[in-house]
């Protein structure tokens, strides 16, 4: 088989046939999906306190990073022995080393956790953050993701001016983030200073495709509708399919490799792609045929 003799992906988008699908049918997936994140999020705060996991960086603690070949296991049962201190909340192996975390701790326990670090792991790093600077930094950073959407949702309506289509942008956008935020929580991956930048990204990655979707739309004639759907859709399911595909490659070889901030930013990045499809050219089509077509009887 010849490269070339390869179907590419957007060759099925011609075949899509969106007169045939009602808007109720193409609205209720992707607000589906949505209402189930949505659900995992309310089960979790009412069980936990917090809709997601929060990182060390929120919460405060200590953070002890060894270097050395000795197996994770080992390193949890010799940090849970330590006279006058805690047990570590989470040990986590790395590419090597292990990181052992703790809950906050008082003056005389971080005493005699630096002592047995100095006399078992002389060379292993200790990081310590306070409850209350957790809180700070944990507020500063729900800022700038609130700041980074208010930011897109001005820039929205300031572009377009029409009220329902960038309705629908923001909508999307809204799902897209809140899905990764779900699936984190299943799959127990923290809110932290670096999945953060993740969860920014989404914003900008999931309106791109969206915009270009509307503007394709409301700029072409109306009676060519469908046609400017399948003509936004090929260029933004190949964009879309790429970067997932980048973002699954960098998830799986962070993996292996252990650098688990990439590992969890590329998963988060994945399924907030992923639904962005979902969003884009299901509910954003359904609300931009009504807009278009629906609402003037011109279908």
């Amino acid at each position: 088989m010849k490269l070339r003799d390869i179907e590419h992906p957007t060759e099925k988008i011609d075949e899509i046939e969106y007169s045939e699908q009602s808007s109720k049918k193409l609205i209720a997936v992707p607000f589906a999906i949505l209402g189930v994140a949505l659900a995992v999020l309310l089960v979790t705060y009412l069980l936990t306190g917090a809709p997601v996991g929060l990182g060390f960086e929120f919460t405060g603690g200590v953070n002890i990073q060894t270097q050395t070949a000795v197996p994770a296991e080992q390193i949890e049962q010799e940090f849970s022995g330590i006279d006058g201190v805690p047990e570590p909340s989470n040990v986590r192996s790395i590419s090597g080393g292990a990181i052992v975390s703790f809950q906050p701790l008082t003056n005389n326990e971080m005493s005699n956790l630096r002592d047995f670090r100095d006399a078992n792991y002389a060379d292993a790093s200790v990081e310590s953050v306070s409850p209350s600077h957790g809180t700070s930094l944990l507020y500063q950073s729900m800022g700038a993701i609130a700041f980074a959407f208010v930011l897109m949702t001005v820039v929205i309506f300031a572009f377009f001016r029409t009220f329902v289509p960038s309705l629908g942008i923001i909508l999307s956008a809204t799902s897209d983030m809140l899905v990764p935020i779900g699936v984190m929580t299943l799959l127990g991956i923290d809110v932290s200073l670096g999945t953060i930048p993740a969860i920014l990204l989404i914003i900008g990655y999931s309106i791109d495709s969206d915009i270009l979707l509307t503007r394709n739309t409301l700029s072409g004639r109306r009676k060519q509708f469908y046609g400017n759907v399948r003509n936004a859709m090929k260029t933004g399911v190949t964009m879309t399919t790429t970067s997932m595909a980048a973002m699954a490659v960098m998830a799986i070889s962070a993996h292996f490799f252990s650098i688990f901030i990439l590992r969890n930013i590329g998963i988060i990045l994945f399924f907030g792609l992923g639904m962005d499809l979902i969003n884009t050219y299901m509910m954003n089509v359904a609300i931009l045929r009504w807009y278009v077509l629906d609402r003037r009887g011109m279908r």
